[in-house]
């Protein structure tokens, strides 16, 4: 067989193929076509023989409808729909209940201006001719329990508006105080408190608002020297500026020397030891 020939019998079989995958589709197709017409017939039957039952069944029962893939809104929404009973009550009636009532004083206390002292002016907003060196005698009270006491310590204070954690301010204050050797503390006002107190007896977590840095002048071993006020001075202006805060002295050096001198003098005085000897009989 030559070229020519075996071209054309191969020509031939594709063309055979070809017709025969027609024709199977074809023949698959009206296949399809009567399946769905025979089931469209029968489902018609079918719900005119359940119409038929229902309509004249005796015993009662209807027929079971069928499922409905695209249902539409339902008639009755507004009847299902959620209506809140609070809406629909006076609102008078609302104003006597006793929710609203707290609702209203916590709404009233929220608006009133907060007072971190109470009882005590505040210096930092004072007018312009009262702005120098606080108060120390009001600001830290001879009747309050804890804190620096101005008639015989020398008091550093650092007013500030914002929060301070005790960790890091008592973290600053430990590692500097050990170049001091006389009585000290470093006191916080508590943060929406008001209170003066200790910070190595508050908890962690505890913030303040102020803090007052405090030396005794005089203790059993005589009155402080100028080289420890020195040192003391230059712990407060570390704390200052760890916080960005003002120091405000309620001496100078000088002062504090000569306040010292004083209440030296006047223990070495006054200051008696009496001693009292019981014998039995």
């Amino acid at each position: 067989m030559d070229l020519q020939g075996a071209l054309l019998l191969i020509g031939l079989v594709i063309i055979v193929a070809v017709a025969a995958s027609s024709y199977d589709r074809l023949r698959l197709s009206r296949r399809e076509q009567h399946r769905k017409a025979r089931q469209a017939q029968t489902e018609k039957l079918d719900f005119a023989e359940d119409a038929e039952n229902g309509s004249d069944a005796s015993d009662g029962v209807s027929a079971i409808p069928r499922l409905d893939i695209n249902p539409g809104p339902p008639v009755d929404l507004d009847k299902r729909a959620i209506k809140s009973e609070v809406l629909e009550t006076d609102a008078a009636t609302n104003r006597e209940s006793p929710i609203y009532r707290e609702l209203e004083s916590v709404e009233q206390i929220a608006s009133q201006p907060l007072r971190l002292r109470p009882g005590v002016r505040d210096t930092r907003r004072s007018s312009s001719k009262d702005q120098g060196a606080p108060d120390f005698d009001s600001l830290f009270p001879m009747k309050q329990e804890s804190g620096p006491n101005p008639h015989i310590d020398l008091i550093g204070y650092l007013p500030g508006s914002g929060p301070v954690m005790r960790d890091r301010a008592l973290g600053i204050y430990r590692q500097n105080e050990y170049v001091l050797e006389k009585p000290r503390q470093l006191c916080g006002l508590r943060y929406l408190v008001g209170q003066w107190t200790v910070l190595e007896r508050d908890a962690d977590d505890a913030q303040y608002s102020d803090l007052a840095l405090a030396i005794q002048l005089v203790d059993a071993k005589g009155p402080i020297d100028e080289s420890e006020l020195n040192n003391f001075v230059q712990l407060g202006l570390k704390l200052a500026d760890a916080f960005a805060r003002p120091l405000k002295l309620s001496l100078t050096v000088e002062q504090a020397i000569e306040r010292a001198r004083q209440m030296q003098q006047f223990a070495d005085k006054y200051d008696v030891i009496a001693s009292v000897n019981i014998v039995a009989d």
